[in-house]
């Protein structure tokens, strides 16, 4: 939500962020939400960060295998 505003020194109007109260009845729920969001967020990086870490093992083992057989 914005607010236009008259500008004596120029032409046109001034564009600002209007204030707009969240409503207080949808407040925990709101919350809720972004709790939830947060608790799937990081457990999504941990299993991420798991599966390169075993990317990176396999590879070192390709690695030395081709190393060992040259």
């Amino acid at each position: 939500m914005v607010e236009l505003e008259l500008t004596p020194d120029r032409p046109g109007f001034a564009v600002r962020v209007g204030e707009r109260p969240f409503p207080q009845q949808y407040e925990a729920e709101l919350r809720g939400a972004a709790a939830a969001y947060l608790e799937v967020g990081t457990a999504g990086e941990r299993g991420r960060k798991g599966v390169a870490a075993v990317i990176a093992r396999l590879v070192g083992m390709i690695q030395r295998l081709i190393s060992a057989s040259a």
